[in-house]
């Protein structure tokens, strides 16, 4: 198998994945085969359809619980909005067929996210954050058993891929478009971190209670 590296505390942090090229990569990772099909949309339509049927089935008093961690995390480390919506979604694909759950998974998510898509963030900003909260073998050990666990598919769909796909095709000026982007990038994430939209709301005493059976 191939080995995509980056340097983390003086040695080598990898993910192995025989979706990599070769060491020397260090460009935006495509990991999952592109459909053929012009239609962008579409495409995204027929792939979010078996995704969001593994995200749906985490229970969503777990949904909010983690995602107010891991947004801990991403927000400490000074990384973008983006970078915490793909760091949610693999961790929604992790949750939804393992249930070995950990800190550590956390930091494992937000590392993928940000070799998916920043590797200046990594050696930059995050390498500073997590050396001295996690070991290079647990963190390895982490990002490992989040790919396994979702059969190495790190092209994953987000809200955000549909948000740029539509940019796309809007004619209108480039700081309009940016505007429009961060502000749906807000409205993203504070839909996976309010409980209210998960149907969840908190009772006098604190304690989450499930409001809503279909969600």
């Amino acid at each position: 198998m191939d080995v995509a590296t980056l340097s983390c505390y003086d040695e080598e942090l990898c993910i192995t994945s025989g979706y990599y090229t070769d060491d020397s990569d260090f460009e935006l990772v495509n990991a999952a085969e592109q459909p053929s099909d012009d239609n962008i949309l579409l495409n995204l339509i027929r792939r979010d359809n078996h995704e969001q049927c593994a995200i749906y089935s985490t229970s969503p008093k777990t949904k909010i619980h983690h995602s107010k961690q891991l947004k801990r995390i991403i927000d400490d480390c000074g990384l973008s909005d983006e970078i915490y919506i793909k760091a949610y979604y693999i961790l929604m694909r992790y949750l939804s067929s393992c249930l070995n759950m950990n800190e550590d998974i956390l930091y494992g998510c937000m590392t993928i996210a940000v070799k998916l898509s920043e590797y200046t963030n990594f050696l930059n900003t995050v390498e500073k954050y997590i050396k001295h909260r996690i070991t290079y073998e647990a963190l390895m050990n982490a990002e490992t058993l989040i790919c396994n666990a979702i059969d190495w598919d790190l092209n994953i769909t987000t809200p955000v891929t549909y948000l740029e796909a539509i940019l796309t095709m809007l004619d209108v000026e480039n700081v309009t478009k940016n505007s429009l982007r961060q502000i749906s990038t807000k409205l993203i994430v504070q839909a996976v971190t309010d409980r209210k939209f998960y149907g969840i709301d908190s009772d006098k005493n604190g304690d989450c209670v499930k409001l809503r059976e279909d969600i």
